[in-house]
């Protein structure tokens, strides 16, 4: 069963192509419309994302996590270095 955000805030959700490269995990999130995104971020703020990346992008407002796998593209790219 997926975790819901009881928490009073809102949650709202970050992707950088860069970071997610270099992530071991892809972490799906779902958001207040219903579709499932990856995130690279999750912050309190809609406004701020926390992080250097120069290439993050505003995703939206959350409503809970999904799912965490293995990031099969960053393992790929390891091996064919």
């Amino acid at each position: 069963m997926a975790e819901v955000n009881n928490n009073k805030s809102k949650i709202y959700g970050w992707v950088s192509k860069k970071a997610l490269l270099n992530s071991e995990h892809i972490v799906i999130y779902k958001k207040m419309d219903g579709l499932d995104v990856s995130v690279t971020t999750i912050t309190n703020s809609n406004t701020n994302s926390m992080t250097l990346w120069d290439d993050i992008m505003f995703i939206g407002e959350l409503s809970h996590f999904v799912s965490s796998s293995q990031n099969i593209n960053r393992l790929s790219s390891i091996l064919e270095d």
